[in-house]
């Protein structure tokens, strides 16, 4: 499947190797100080940093000038993310390259981690670890999801967290740029076509964090992101694992039956992080109603709601089943405001099924929404989330599923659409059984 990187010469380094940063930017002034703060205070001398930002409207030129000196930086038209980092990596002058985007960081110690696992493995021609999800603020959602390098799985799951990635530039040499055409998954895309030529090491060290927020391609964009994805896998394997046509069918199902919640699956399950978005013209809604049950692997179980900077709930839940109808709007009536508001809802514990064993479910979770709805004060509910709207959610997914199967793969997932038809009736005989 690849050769070594001894073949190319990429094998032996300095002892103190020059290390190429890149970071593609756009209007992402309000998280790139953040971002440079953590490449620039990691406690690796031999550092060479750049910075491409294709010709930003806020306040990012501004900051980036206060760095210079200290950085490389370019603002001007381009062709996107992955011929900004293009751009960069001819530019760049280090043996070992790593990109890192302009709303994501690296955590201290991490370059010098990655130098020496390089100089230890002189036949790895790239490098991953861990990293975490953060939203916005920069608060640990959870865990990225990652496994040891095995070619096989990559085509089932992305386990590879982008900003914990390098390179060494030979590979970039040998591999060439990534595809500009690709606005979602250019650094799977990458990652498989490394693989084909080199082989990649996995490093069990937290190496960087990767942030979630509103703006993000992979949350505001889900239905193009994914079918990248299937286009993606199918040119490098030839045929799409259908847990890659699952997640499809599920994001083209989330958006048509529950658009404005995110962290909330289709079957109740919530992350850690989930949350609520309110358009504008939702303001005759008061109140966020929220039925739920805790589960035993994250009870007990503490919830905080927010809205912005305002508390609407902080409370305990001890018991399996619970209810709660807390007020959206103080005095400040943040309702009133253009565009959308973001109801957040954390919880403090979460689990993995598949590390506990129980499933192999790789999702975290913390627990099951039974209904999720907006209030107003005569009573009127906008229902979000509801058990019926899951049924209906059952109802069509093998169908998406069927139909996306055959359109990418030619051919029908008899076993794993059987398995559907069987939870469906399970499903319609608990419905049917509700008071």
């Amino acid at each position: 499947m690849y050769s070594s990187a001894t073949e190319v010469g990429a094998a032996v380094l300095k002892e103190s190797p020059l290390v190429s940063i890149v970071t593609p930017s756009y209007n992402q002034g309000q998280y790139i100080e953040e971002t440079i703060q953590s490449v620039l205070s990691q406690d690796y001398s031999n550092l060479e940093y750049l910075v491409l930002d294709g010709g930003s409207s806020d306040q990012t030129v501004d900051i980036l000038k206060r760095y210079e000196g200290r950085l490389r930086w370019i603002s001007e038209p381009d062709r996107g993310q992955a011929d900004a980092i293009n751009k960069g990596f001819h530019m760049a002058q280090g043996e070992i390259l790593g990109w890192l985007n302009s709303d994501d960081v690296y955590l201290p110690g991490a370059i010098q981690k990655v130098v020496q696992y390089f100089q230890t493995h002189r036949d790895v021609g790239m490098v991953y670890g861990e990293g975490y999800h953060v939203d916005a603020a920069g608060e640990i959602l959870e865990r990225y999801y990652t496994e040891p390098f095995n070619f096989r799985r990559l085509g089932e799951v992305c386990f590879i967290c982008q900003p914990t990635a390098f390179l060494r530039t030979d590979v970039f040499r040998t591999v060439g740029p990534l595809e500009v055409g690709l606005r979602y998954c250019m650094d799977y895309d990458y990652w498989m076509r490394v693989a084909k030529r080199f082989r990649i090491g996995y490093l069990a060290e937290y190496l960087a964090q990767s942030r979630l927020h509103l703006e993000t391609k992979t949350l505001s964009q889900r239905v193009e992101f994914h079918e990248e994805i299937l286009q993606t896998v199918k040119r490098h394997y030839g045929h799409v694992p259908v847990r890659w046509i699952y997640a499809y069918a599920h994001v083209c199902l989330d958006e048509k039956f529950i658009p404005h919640v995110l962290g909330i699956h289709a079957d109740g399950w919530a992350a850690q992080r989930a949350s609520v978005l309110l358009h504008s013209d939702w303001k005759q809604y008061q109140y966020l109603l929220l039925e739920g049950e805790s589960s035993a692997y994250a009870r007990p179980l503490t919830l905080r709601i927010e809205v912005g900077d305002r508390l609407l709930h902080d409370a305990t839940i001890d018991q399996v089943a619970f209810r709660l109808k807390q007020p959206l709007w103080g005095a400040d009536a943040a309702a009133h405001e253009s565009g959308i508001t973001e109801v957040v809802m954390y919880a403090d514990h979460a689990f993995v099924p598949q590390a506990l064993g129980i499933s192999d479910d790789t999702r975290t979770l913390s627990y099951q929404v039974k209904k999720l709805s907006l209030v107003d004060g005569y009573g009127g509910e906008l229902v979000l989330y509801s058990n019926r709207k899951a049924w209906l959610f059952q109802l069509l997914l093998p169908l998406v599923v069927f139909w996306t199967s055959l359109n990418i793969n030619h051919e029908v997932p008899v076993q794993e659409l059987w398995r559907d038809i069987r939870r469906l009736t399970s499903s319609l005989k608990k419905l049917y059984a509700e008071p």
